[in-house]
């Protein structure tokens, strides 16, 4: 169609708006509208102060960006150990491996080697955030552009659906997992190397680095990654260079990888936890939404399928049908040319499903797989990431390439559509980095004046305690410098036996005994130091727990201005 038919408009006006638009663009030019544009969404989306790292913000307070603050502070105010992502002050004292913190590991790197400039409660968490989005821009600007497409329309269309992408929006709270932009590098890479862009031996140097980058963000993007280096080797292996001349950057991203690993102590904690056919995908998420959107038929068989969050968006559904009529001679081919790949994308689709495969509230079948397979990366769901954006990709570049009025009109209506759909997730978002904090650690100056070490019974991973606890204690901890004898983690490898004789034996002195009040239910199940500490009178109730410490009494317990009560005693 040609783009000067069938508008009112003068044929110049169309003419200078056509070259506007569909003209190729500078890398310079397509990368500076990519961050101005990701700028904007940040500033609009997110409160200064948030990103500048303040601590007044609820969002800060509970569940993992918690323990993310707290697993960093933790770091921060200890000396440097190896591997050098240990920390003894969490988990004292054997101490943690703070990439199963989910604390963005790259970044603790970083930010502590200043550590002697930054305030004593910096964290980088809100930053962490912009980052996401900015690199997610100029990722989603590298793959349109590896996929031939470097028009402004394509610029600004694909950064707009990247910034609101359902999967991106959905992790709000997870900062390391918000880093989307290593799979659209990755697939970005994939696709520069295969159209023969850039120089194979280029590609392999740089999907290594990616790959480090990634293990050191979050563990779950090598998985996400490097199966695409892999698909990658593969299908110019079979596209005729040859497997031989895979072997050195085959070799080499093994060994570097491992290095990496070792020396940052990835293999020197337990990283295998269950959960593999709970946090799974429902073959329904790429077509459900949740409440208030168009589409709004999210279903959770599992108890753990909010994991498996993998909505397209209405906009996105709408064009998918298009683009397989407009390039339906290319998909029928799409097997010889990208075969690994194809296979690679329908793998990651099966293990998102995981061993329990259900379709809404059905379960259609199951089958069993080894351990070794489903107990490392167990939130199976997440692994369809890299293929909706696959499907988003493709889809756009079938209605960039021609350059008409109809598909214009088309994907401006699409653009719409999702935009309007997404809106509850926007709004989600935005208010829960918002809300304003409780400040209730202020209350626990007093008491952490006189206590060197917080213990917590049972330690995570030992008993059913509310992880509300343990992320109470942790920010506690964390905030006054204190060392902290467990805490919520990924992966934990607590040794329960331990755990259970630490707290069977007397209470030393500045130190702080934690556990739940219920327990007092069954006093005979009472470990022997607390029982102790309650004939002695040395403990108390907060709220619902049990907290002790030797040479307490009322009146000390009193002058801490916490709001407590005597326990009950047998």
């Amino acid at each position: 169609m040609n783009l000067y038919q069938h508008s009112s408009l003068p044929a110049s006006s169309l003419y200078w708006l056509s070259g506007f638009l569909w003209k190729d663009r500078t890398s310079v030019f397509a990368y500076t509208v990519a961050i101005v544009l990701a700028a904007i969404y940040v500033l609009q989306k997110y409160p200064l102060d948030f990103l500048l790292g303040s601590q007044g913000f609820l969002f800060l307070e509970q569940g993992d960006p918690a323990s993310q603050v707290a697993g960093w502070l933790f770091y921060m105010h200890d000396s440097w150990h190896l591997p050098l992502l240990h920390t003894y002050r969490l988990g004292h004292p054997e101490g943690v491996n703070i990439a199963f913190a989910d604390t963005i590991p790259l970044a603790a790197l970083l930010f502590k080697l200043i550590r002697a400039w930054l305030p004593p409660q910096f964290h980088y968490i809100g930053i962490w955030h912009a980052v996401a989005f900015l690199t997610q821009a100029l990722a989603a600007t590298f793959l349109m552009r590896s996929l031939g497409q470097r028009h402004l329309f394509a610029i600004v269309v694909t950064v707009l659906l990247c910034l609101t992408w359902p999967a991106l929006l959905w992790r709000t709270g997870h900062a390391a997992l918000m880093t989307h932009a290593l799979i659209l590098c990755s697939l970005a890479l994939y696709f520069s190397g295969r159209l023969n862009q850039i120089p194979t031996r280029n590609i392999a140097v740089a999907f290594i680095t990616l790959n480090i980058i990634g293990l050191m963000i979050h563990p779950y993007y090598i998985a996400f990654c490097y199966p695409i280096f892999l698909a990658f080797l593969c299908d110019q292996a079979l596209s005729g260079d040859g497997w031989k001349r895979q072997l050195p950057a085959l070799t080499i991203s093994i060994a570097a990888i491992a290095l990496v690993g070792m020396v940052f102590g990835y293999f020197g904690q337990n990283a295998q936890a269950g959960g593999f056919t709970q946090f799974s995908m429902n073959l329904v998420a790429p077509f459900c939404g949740v409440d208030g959107q168009l589409i709004s038929c999210f279903v959770d068989s599992t108890g753990g399928q909010s994991e498996g969050y993998n909505y397209l968006g209405a906009g996105v559904l709408l064009l998918i049908p298009f683009a397989v009529v407009m390039a339906w001679p290319e998909v029928k081919i799409l097997h010889r040319r990208f075969p690994a790949l194809l296979i690679t994308l329908a793998l990651f689709t099966i293990y998102s499903a995981s061993s329990r495969v259900y379709f809404g509230s059905h379960e259609i079948f199951s089958y069993s797989l080894p351990t070794i397979l489903t107990a490392t990366f167990r939130a199976s769901g997440r692994f369809f990431w890299v293929v909706g954006y696959v499907i988003l990709f493709a889809t756009l570049v079938v209605l960039f390439k021609k350059a008409s009025w109809r598909s214009a009109f088309l994907i401006i209506i699409a653009f719409a559509l999702q935009w309007t759909d997404l809106t509850s997730l926007r709004s989600h978002t935005t208010n829960i980095v918002s809300a304003p904090g409780k400040g209730d650690l202020v209350q626990w100056a007093p008491l952490m004046g006189k206590v060197d070490k917080i213990h917590v019974y049972p330690a995570f991973g030992c008993g059913a305690l509310n992880l509300e606890v343990y992320w109470h204690y942790q920010r506690v901890a964390s905030h006054f410098q204190k060392l902290l004898d467990t805490g919520y983690m990924a992966r934990h490898s607590a040794n329960c036996e331990n755990n259970k004789r630490l707290f069977a034996d007397g209470f030393e002195s500045r130190h702080l005994y934690v556990m739940a009040s219920e327990l007092l239910k069954d006093f005979g199940e009472v470990p022997a130091g607390f029982k102790e500490a309650l004939q002695q009178d040395e403990c108390v109730i907060w709220k619902e727990n049990v907290l002790c410490s030797k040479g307490f009494n009322d009146t000390e317990w009193k002058a801490t201005g916490l709001a407590v009560s005597s326990p009950y005693k047998k």
